[in-house]
């Protein structure tokens, strides 16, 4: 990166193609946990940068393959961050719910170990051919950088907008994508991003509405789960109903000191 008169101009291709080999040394890290959650951020990053680049086909394309690869993970994560979900909001429970909740934590737990690990040479395999298809694609231009940046801080606040007016569940884990996105162009662009980065505020706005997304998920699975109307599970839906309201509340608050003042 370098400075060209009042503009900064950015490898796109180059830092493409560095995600993607990011991905792959993360998969190799002896900490089964850490491999998959890294692998994931640096797959989410991949897509991220694609989305500068609309109208460019092959892009697309790597950005669908990143998007199935990032999926092929999702069960072990899912479960790892649900177990999250029910220890945290144990904490700031009532007895009864506490309980109730450290309970499914240990049953999601064992889950994760029935589920078992995802088959790592296949992905290693996926992850070569997407940096051989992310290297096949033209670079894009200090201008189509800047468009496509404006355009992923434009999408964050059209998506925070929606979200704030609506109790949609679907309306807020879409606006946590586009923060998201807006986050990771933020800091991989750095001085070529075309706004205020403000990245302090949007990484805890991240975190926030993934723990609020976990926790939605959690109330949804134990309202299918056996014998929902017991004492303990009344509870520990109690407990995660408040931890919800305060987390949304805290996202909108967060929502609307990054988006004050334009994207």
């Amino acid at each position: 990166m370098h400075r060209s008169g009042t503009v900064y101009a950015f490898g796109w291709k180059a830092a493409l193609i560095g995600e993607i080999a990011a991905a792959e040394r993360a998969l190799s890290d002896t900490d089964h946990d850490q491999a998959i959650h890294q692998t994931r951020v640096r797959l989410k990053r991949v897509r991220t940068l694609t989305r500068l680049a609309a109208g460019l086909g092959g892009a697309s394309a790597v950005s669908r393959s990143a998007r199935a690869l990032k999926y092929t993970l999702s069960g072990w994560r899912d479960l790892a961050a649900l177990e999250s979900a029910a220890r945290t909001t144990a904490t700031g429970a009532r007895k009864k719910g506490a309980a109730a909740l450290i309970d499914i934590a240990a049953r999601l737990s064992q889950a994760r170990l029935t589920l078992g690990s995802p088959a790592i040479d296949d992905l290693s395999d996926a992850i070569a051919q997407l940096r051989a298809d992310a290297a096949a694609l033209p670079d894009l231009t200090v201008r189509d950088v800047r468009r496509g940046a404006k355009r992923v801080a434009k999408d964050a606040r059209r998506a925070w907008k929606r979200a704030v007016r609506s109790a949609d569940v679907e309306a807020r884990h879409r606006w946590r994508r586009r923060e998201k996105d807006r986050l990771y162009a933020a800091a991989i662009l750095g001085d070529a991003w075309p706004a205020k980065r403000r990245r302090r505020i949007n990484d805890a706005l991240g975190d926030i509405l993934g723990q609020e997304r976990d926790a939605r998920l959690l109330l949804e699975r134990l309202k299918s789960e056996p014998a929902p109307h017991t004492p303990a599970a009344k509870a520990a839906r109690r407990a995660l109903k408040r931890a919800i309201r305060r987390l949304k509340a805290r996202s909108d608050r967060l929502g609307a000191r990054l988006h004050r003042r334009g994207a």
